[in-house]
């Protein structure tokens, strides 16, 4: 005789399981959340409680099985509803979370704080603010420890005064517009002088309908100051916006604007400032290390090959002042690989040489495994010479 086989039917297994713990009126209850979900729902990427509880029931203890008493969950709550007691548990309770869950945390919250320091400073020396990679670098080196648990805009704050003491770095300065009556605003752009000798007005507005405004800019520490002065002008039509919370040199954000040239200014501008911090902070600077550095910036290998020749040039810039400037014919600090004899003293006609028809036909002889030519070989040509050397290149190519 066969035996029925008895499945239990009123059982729900659990599998894949978060908890969250909360101890509340002396008791502990639990609730059963995916994994990740728990994490989502407060960050505000998941809204759907039902994708992160895997059952509204409230539990004394979860891997057991044991559902907690109405008695309790009335004390405790002030409900016996389990999906209202559910939801306070996954809000304030405590959360589990994995070694790799817990690593990919903070290392999202290391480049957020990196990332607020960044737009939040500068580099006083050039005015301009440093790349987040370079600022993740230095919070390395610094041994910055991040906690999950406090926002990252204070801990970016904290990061700044710390990375004050190892590389040149300050805040930038606030952009803020001061609106008020015309016949307020002399009073308080004086009241703002005298209380705020680093305040610089950049420019005056006039909306024409009897109010003016003034942008000003200051230190953010000097913003409350500011706003009591304006504060005091209330009833009398005056207001105060921030317009900007990072504020960079004038000159680095018109050639970081500007198009051609000024573009790789701002460029060389950034493997300056990376040179300058690897410098100061270990000593030298080599060419392999300066090239690493711009390649991990994420530059393109122009400025890689540009910082390498950077450190390769300042590595020997003091035998090079002492010997005074270079004999006329000398190949210089910038050297084209493709045309024999190409050296130039400056950046700017490194560049300009780039674009130069001499150096488009020795690039399309190069790929013909041809010698290039001199620059007394490609002077010495005609026009009509020149144009037939570019026309046969471009029809060989």
């Amino acid at each position: 005789m066969s035996r029925a086989i008895s499945m239990p039917v009123t059982q729900v297994r659990l599998t894949n399981v978060a908890i969250v713990k909360l101890k509340k009126a002396g008791k502990r209850f639990e609730i059963a959340c995916y994994k990740n979900m728990a994490l989502n729902w407060r960050n505000g990427v998941e809204t759907d409680i039902g994708e992160v509880l895997q059952t509204d029931s409230v539990f004394a203890n979860v891997s057991k099985g044991v559902v907690a008493k109405d008695a309790d969950l009335l004390k405790a709550f002030g409900t016996t509803d389990h999906a209202a007691c559910a939801l306070k548990i996954l809000n304030s309770g405590q959360l589990q979370v994995s070694d790799k869950e817990r690593a990919a945390q903070l290392e999202t919250m290391f480049h957020d704080i990196a990332t607020i320091v960044a737009s939040k400073t500068i580099n006083p020396e050039s005015g301009r603010p440093y790349p987040v990679a370079v600022i993740e670098r230095a919070m390395s080196d610094a041994h910055v420890s991040v906690r999950a648990e406090k926002a990252a805009k204070m801990q970016a704050l904290e990061v700044i005064r710390v990375l004050q003491e190892r590389i040149p770095i300050e805040r930038a300065r606030l952009r803020i517009r001061v609106a008020a009556p015309l016949e307020v605003l002399p009073f308080l752009e004086a009241a703002i002088a005298e209380a705020v000798p680093s305040a610089e007005v950049e420019r005056t507005e006039n909306s024409g309908d009897g109010i003016a405004a003034l942008i000003v800019l200051i230190l953010p520490a000097s913003y409350r100051v500011v706003e009591d002065l304006v504060t005091a002008k209330l009833d009398m039509g005056a207001a105060l916006t921030v317009v900007d919370q990072g504020v960079a040199d004038a000159g680095g954000a018109a050639a970081a604007s500007s198009g051609g040239a000024s573009a790789a200014d701002a460029g060389d501008a950034i493997i300056g400032d990376a040179l300058r911090l690897r410098a100061s902070m270990e000593g030298s600077v080599s060419p392999d290390a300066a090239a690493a550095e711009a390649a991990g910036m994420g530059l393109s290998r122009v400025y890689v090959a540009g910082a390498a020749a950077a450190a390769a040039a300042a590595a020997g810039g003091a035998a090079a002042a002492e010997a005074g400037p270079p004999a006329a014919g000398s190949a210089g600090a910038f050297a084209c690989t493709k045309c024999a004899g190409a050296g130039f003293a400056t950046r700017e006609a490194y560049r300009e040489h780039f674009r130069s028809d001499w150096h488009r036909v020795n690039l399309k002889r190069g790929m013909r495994k041809l010698e290039p030519l001199s620059e007394a070989e490609w002077t010495g040509l005609s026009d009509e010479e020149r144009a037939r050397a570019m026309i046969s290149e471009d029809a060989a190519s």
